[in-house]
């Protein structure tokens, strides 16, 4: 029986991109509704996805973050009886056959609450370089392996995972949500995997700026904090460790210590923040503790 599989796409300003992640999907063997929300973008994009009368397209007019507006997606999927949610980030492509293995792992591996392809570049030569950060560690010899966390590029999830363990917390606005996600279905022995029989070629650069670092860097820290795999106080302890060792990290990549005393500054401030936070912190990680099976 083929399964009702939806996809959503975040978008911000991705006219470089959306027409061929569109077209792309399109052309996919195993036929999906495509459900596009953008935030707000002020390039061509709104004006590219008019061209698709096939897509279902919600403008929220302003920039809502990542998860949020993928929370649009997911909660406008389910009410169309979605049995499969496929997020897919605007930059990335598929491959005929992408949607049509995802679904079919999915079914013959009921334990697996989320999987993703192989993230390749946007020229298919070599894997995405934030993908191949954990690659050597995830990647055995099955075709399908286990992972502790895949970043939400391209995920294939059951439908009823997000009714269970919830969507994308409102904590994070671009950053973080994903691995909360994941942290989240750890804990609750959900598992997420990687197919190696299907790809996706995501067409960015590495890139890094001061600013983007600062983004990162809290939105790890706050990841570190709501993890409910550990208790709050070894949470804070290793949050505290990042505080040190991200400034440090940086430092080895770009050499540039003005910036990285900066960042330390920086980041322990907002880890004192979330030190004052500490009773939404605790409410925030009770209600991810009380999602029920």
């Amino acid at each position: 029986m083929k399964k009702n599989v939806f996809v959503i796409i975040v978008t911000f300003n991705g006219d470089r991109w959306i027409k061929d992640t569109i077209q792309s999907l399109l052309k996919s063997k195993y036929s999906c509704s495509i459900v596009v929300i953008d935030n707000g973008s002020s390039d061509k994009t709104l004006e590219i996805l008019s061209e698709f009368k096939e897509i279902k397209l919600i403008d929220n007019h302003l920039n809502l973050g990542f998860g949020q507006a993928n929370n649009i997606g997911i909660e406008y999927s389910q009410k169309n009886n979605a049995d499969y949610i496929f997020l897919l980030n605007q930059d990335a492509k598929v491959e005929e056959n992408t949607i049509s293995d995802l679904v079919n792992v999915l079914e013959k591996n009921k334990d697996f609450g989320i999987i993703s392809p192989l993230h390749y570049n946007g020229k298919g030569d070599n894997y995405d370089f934030n993908f191949r950060k954990y690659l050597d560690i995830n990647l055995e010899k099955k075709n399908v392996n286990e992972t502790k966390f895949i970043n939400a590029a391209a995920w294939m999830v059951r439908s009823d995972v997000f009714l269970k363990y919830g969507l994308f917390s409102k904590e994070f606005f671009h950053y973080g949500e994903d691995r909360n996600f994941c942290d989240r279905l750890n804990y609750f022995k959900v598992k997420i995997g990687i197919s190696k029989n299907s790809k996706i070629f995501h067409d960015r650069e590495e890139n890094a700026s001061y600013n983007k670092n600062i983004v990162l860097s809290r939105s790890m820290l706050k990841c570190c904090v709501l993890n409910i795999n550990k208790n709050i106080f070894i949470s804070y302890s290793i949050a505290l460790t990042k505080v040190f060792g991200l400034p440090k990290y940086y430092f080895k990549k770009k050499r540039n210590i003005s910036d990285s005393i900066f960042t330390f500054f920086n980041l322990l401030g907002f880890y004192f923040k979330l030190l004052l936070l500490l009773p939404n912190m605790i409410f925030e990680r009770n209600k991810m503790r009380l999602r029920k099976k």
